[in-house]
């Protein structure tokens, strides 16, 4: 699958040509490179280009080599920059506010006079950056102008063009016709999306993993031919968070709904409303030190309520469920208390088995930290920590035929945590190097209530399950709410009984860039190691089914399904591994013209993975072979090219054709680890007419007391927290 994923995008890559300009890595600085001449022409040696961003006083020297070429790296994005030349003879020019972008290259040529007199030279003199890629990049006054409600990252994507948007719910993002989940997210470098794969709208949290307030620059662009960039099949976006100064500096905004803000009638008819709605935040920067270290924080917390639509009859819900009686009938109040009733009176359980509220709430929190550090002039530090975590209550098993109370529903809880630190370099004026560590720690929850550790209790209302020749029929009335007769159902569902993820991404990466003349060499390592506990064992805890209330209080189960792992303990049963990505990249980027610019090279990625999923014996004797295979000992070779050509100073053609791999999502292999179909087994025994049977062929229940034992539960507390 992987190589026909491979094979497919070159396939796309090869149509892009002259139609996707090249791109820019996953990168954090900027870039500002240029030639020094004089006015006839020549390239002059040895003239000296001091840079300074302005907020900071962060100084860069570069002195042009034997072309009259200066390539200065690693410089902090935005601006304002003020870029001073000077020359032994020559005027010397200076070139105020002047502003780079992310991962790209700005050019700026001079061609100096024979004087002594210093002249000014305004921002507009100075040639733009090269765009190297279908991208689309926002400043912080373009971010600040952009209208988000829910104030997203993928707000500010959708104003590319390529980029189309899912408005459904999920909020998830297509570039260039991409799935979502195969779009690569970096934030100050380091790698923000789902990377297992669960959520639709490829982010790991509800409303995105950084505040709006704390991004200095975003950049959206559909293929990015840099070889620094990888493991994606889809787009990328890229963040980079807002840095101190040497200035104080902050901002606070809020943001407030309730039903008292919105309208309470349609057509003369009042509408109940349970709006609510709070969104806060605040960022502060400055300096600890002037002109060397400087400090960055943001914060912001969002809260609502999601309303109930389906309940009880009288409830104030939308829709009522149907009651005991089926048809038109509808289940009140009264009809669940029939159950829980016996519930806590008969089987005296103190288990917390809930109702069905109005609302739930929805929750949201980040935040941001990040600190620089101006070494010296030749070497900058930055190190950044991000934090964010949301849950939403999702209710399961609540429609016409089912009543879920709430402790079937369960939180969705996500937790995604970073911490990254980068030095970057300048060795000498035509060497440069970069380092960067990061870890990445990813939790997501699916817990009930009253935790998961309790059976799911499936009771239908019928008070007797006779049929219409009063006999005792199990599966009869309800059959589990198919019959279009409410089932009560309480306790965590079948689903959430042992469902648990956890991720733990770490990298570590290096890259080295060498002018000489006309060209830009780069090379460097990544190395990625990502570890995966995914648990996933439904009905671990067991799942009864009773078909009558009378059934239910005189412990007379009709139904039970139980699954679990050979052990006895799910977490035996999980998919736990890990796998480790190694590339070597590397890249020539050629001056051939002032106007004409070319990028060439290759990428090479490797796969590790020395888990393997437990062998099979039934899989090999099937097919005549095992259930063992996985992403060890791949290898993608990827070679890249892409040019930049200036026709005019208004018309520029780019173009560009390569290969990309990676980016799947990791719930792909992981399946093949937790469904093996030897680490756990399944048993499904139900009541008959005459006695009992076990589904699935395990157990004989003609011979075996298990199946009686299994739905003769009878009434005691225990109930719920053992398999007989």
């Amino acid at each position: 699958m992987l190589l026909r994923k491979l094979a497919t995008t070159l396939m796309v890559s090869l149509l892009t040509v002259l139609v996707i300009p090249t791109a820019m890595a996953q990168e954090t600085t900027s870039a500002l490179r240029g030639t020094v001449a004089d006015v006839s022409g020549k390239p002059l040696s040895g003239v000296t280009i001091t840079i300074v961003h302005t907020p900071t006083g962060t100084r860069t020297t570069q002195t042009t080599n034997e072309n009259g070429v200066f390539d200065a790296r690693g410089l902090r994005v935005g601006g304002p920059y003020t870029v001073e030349i000077a020359a032994g003879g020559f005027r010397s020019e200076k070139y105020d506010n002047l502003f780079l972008t992310v991962g790209e290259t700005g050019r700026l040529n001079a061609n100096l006079e024979e004087a002594i007199q210093e002249i000014l030279v305004s921002a507009t003199a100075v040639r733009d950056a090269i765009e190297v890629g279908s991208a689309t990049t926002l400043d912080r006054d373009q971010i600040e102008a952009v209208v988000s409600i829910s104030r997203d990252i993928r707000d500010l994507a959708r104003r590319d063009p390529l980029v189309s948007a899912n408005l459904r719910g999920d909020g998830g993002i297509s570039i260039a016709g991409s799935n979502p989940r195969t779009n690569r997210i970096s934030i100050d470098g380091v790698q923000a999306q789902d990377d297992f794969g669960l959520n639709t709208g490829g982010l790991p949290t509800r409303r995105g993993p950084v505040s709006l307030d704390s991004v200095e620059q975003f950049s959206v662009q559909a293929v990015p031919f840099d070889v620094e960039n990888g493991d994606f099949l889809g787009g990328a976006i890229n963040v980079v968070l807002r840095q101190g100064t040497n200035e104080f500096s902050g901002s606070v905004f809020g943001n407030f709904l309730n039903e008292d803000l919105v309208g309470t009638k349609i057509r003369s008819t009042t509408i109940k409303t349970l709006v609510e709605q709070d969104n806060y935040g605040a960022t502060f920067r400055g300096p600890i030190l002037q002109d060397k270290l400087f400090f960055a924080l943001s914060y912001e917390n969002y809260e609502s309520v999601d309303v109930t639509s389906v309940g009880p009859a009288g409830g104030g819900f939308a829709t009522a469920i149907i009651g005991p009686a089926g048809g038109t009938s509808q289940l009140t109040t009264n009809d669940i208390a029939a159950v829980t009733n016996v519930f806590t009176n008969t089987y005296k359980s103190t288990y917390p088995f809930g109702s069905i509220t109005q609302t739930k709430p929805i929750t949201d929190e980040k935040y941001t930290a990040r600190l620089d550090w101006n070494i010296s002039d030749n070497q900058r530090a930055m190190v950044s920590y991000r934090k964010s975590e949301s849950g939403v209550i999702q209710r399961t098993n609540l429609g016409t035929t089912s009543a879920g109370l709430d402790s079937q529903w369960y939180l969705t809880g996500e937790l995604d945590e970073t911490m990254a630190a980068q030095l970057n370099s300048n060795w000498t004026d035509n060497l440069s190097t970069e380092l960067r560590v990061s870890q990445r720690d990813y939790t997501r929850l699916q817990e009930p209530p009253a935790g998961q550790n309790f059976a799911d209790i499936r009771v239908c209302t019928t008070q007797t399950n006779l049929d219409a020749a009063g006999q005792s029929s199990p599966l009869l009335n309800c059959r589990n709410g198919s019959t279009n007769v409410a089932v009560v159902r309480f306790g965590p569902d079948q689903f959430r009984h042992a469902n648990f993820l956890e991720t733990q991404n770490t990298q570590a990466q290096f890259s080295a860039e060498l002018t000489s003349g006309d060209h830009l060499v780069k090379a460097g390592v990544q190395l990625q190691t990502q570890d995966i506990f995914n648990l996933f064992v439904p009905n671990s805890d067991g799942t009864y089914y009773f078909d009558s209330i009378d059934d239910f209080a005189a412990g007379r189960a009709n139904q039970l399904i139980y699954r679990n792992a050979l052990s006895g303990n799910p977490n035996d049963a999980a998919a736990n591994f890990s796998y480790d990505t190694t590339s070597l990249f590397l890249q020539d980027t050629w001056d051939v013209t002032d106007n004409l610019t070319i990028t060439y090279g290759a990428r090479y990625d490797m796969y590790n993975v020395d888990d393997k999923p437990a062998l099979n014996p039934n899989f090999v004797n099937r097919f005549g072979f095992n259930n063992q295979e996985t992403y060890d000992g791949l290898s993608v070779f990827m070679p890249r090219f892409s040019f930049d050509w200036r026709a005019t100073d208004t018309i520029k053609v780019s173009g560009g054709f390569g290969l990309f791999s990676g980016g799947l999502p990791d719930v792909f292999l992981s399946n093949s680890f937790s469904n093996t179909g030897i680490l756990d087994n399944t048993l499904q025994f139900e009541r008959t007419a005459t006695g009992f049977t076990e589904t699935t062929g395990a157990v004989n229940c003609a011979t075996s007391p298990a199946c009686a034992a299994a739905l003769n539960v009878g009434v005691n507390s225990a109930f719920g927290t053992t398999i007989p």
